[in-house]
């Protein structure tokens, strides 16, 4: 049996002999038929003027649709002009417009609001950050990072101040983590009956990021801490002045001052300009928009964490106590905005997708 013929890539059609380029015939112009391979051949491209240096973008393909070729068809319309310029800031494809948050509003209240993330069209453990869902107890409010601070103080040798700019100068850590608000699936807390709702509306208080910022354990040393401290009351620069009591032990562990969430500054709704980071911790001991983190020996109970939260000024705290302690009635709870919004939930509003 002779060998095989030897057939040289890109030149022949099917059954034509081929050889090395050095025994054979200068090669003859002939093309490789589209309905061969389903392909358009070399010589039909560069006969038809598209060179790299020549083409316009819209050459080739009409130049071909010209030719009158058996195998022409039409092009779309971004395969004939050219598109539009890029953005200084990109933004997701109009096509996508559907993949949202859903907000929970605050009924022009100053109570809270949330936005729960689309994890049912997210592939992956990165939210992006125009995602990540958000719990605000006092809305988002616009902080200057050029005038707002974060204090230091209590049990320490020294009292510390520190701008944003100044934290962007120190040493840096941080990590991907899952971020999960207290409040995830709470329409089943509100109602004796499991809620047949989408997965955004009852799982999507949950989000993973990557969060980047100083530890605090650096800052804690720099003010140098009193043996007999215990804990460390943060306190957040929103209109409640939302405060959370935090072991120490669990700031000096991995906790961070974070400044960026998946590689950008974060955003208002995230804290902006710096936020306390408990990884593995509840979102709401995470303090938004930090301002202060007081540094004493036990952890403030009751009716100071309370006040500070829900009533900034401080005034009329005797209705305000009566007010909170209904809270802890279950009855009660079916008055609140958020539950009367979520007596009336409009299957509607959300898409149904698994």
């Amino acid at each position: 049996m002779p060998p095989p013929q030897h057939i040289s890539r890109g030149t022949c059609e099917p059954g034509q002999k081929g050889g090395s380029l050095s025994d054979r015939e200068p090669l003859q112009e002939f093309k490789i038929k589209t309905s061969y391979t389903g392909f358009i051949g070399r010589r039909d491209f560069l006969k038809s003027g598209a060179t790299l240096l020549t083409a316009s973008a819209a050459a080739v393909p009409a130049a071909i649709a010209a030719s009158g070729s058996a195998n022409a068809r039409e092009f779309p319309d971004n395969m004939l002009y050219p598109g539009v310029e890029d953005e200084a800031y990109g933004s997701p494809s109009p096509h996508e417009s559907d993949v949202v948050r859903k907000i929970f509003p605050q009924h022009g209240q100053s109570t809270l609001t949330a936005s729960f993330s689309p994890l049912h069209v997210q592939k992956g453990i990165i939210t992006p950050s125009g995602l990540h869902f958000g719990a605000h107890h006092s809305g988002v409010p616009d902080v200057d990072p050029e005038t707002h601070e974060l204090i230091i103080h209590g049990m320490t040798e020294r009292a510390l101040k520190f701008k944003a700019s100044d934290l962007l100068r120190y040493p840096m850590t941080g990590g991907i983590n899952f971020l999960e608000c207290g409040g995830n699936t709470a329409p089943n807390g509100y109602h004796s009956d499991p809620q047949q709702m989408p997965l955004q509306y009852l799982y999507g208080l949950l989000s993973g990021a990557e969060w980047i910022g100083v530890p605090v354990k650096l800052l804690l040393q720099e003010a140098g801490i009193d043996p007999k401290a215990k804990w460390v009351i943060a306190v957040g620069a929103d209109a409640g002045g939302l405060a959370r009591s935090i072991p120490l032990e669990k700031l000096i562990d991995d906790a961070i001052i974070a400044l960026y969430q998946n590689g950008e500054r974060l955003r208002p709704a995230q804290g902006y300009p710096m936020r306390l980071f408990l990884p593995g911790w509840e979102g709401n001991t995470n303090v938004k928009w930090l301002h202060r983190l007081e540094v004493t020996d036990r952890p403030a109970f009751g009716l100071l964490v309370l006040k500070e939260e829900v009533q900034p000024d401080h005034r009329d705290l005797t209705s305000r106590e009566s007010s909170l302690d209904s809270l802890g009635q279950g009855d009660s709870m079916k008055n609140t905005p958020q539950a009367q919004h979520l007596e009336s939930f409009d299957q509607n509003s959300f898409p149904l997708q698994a």
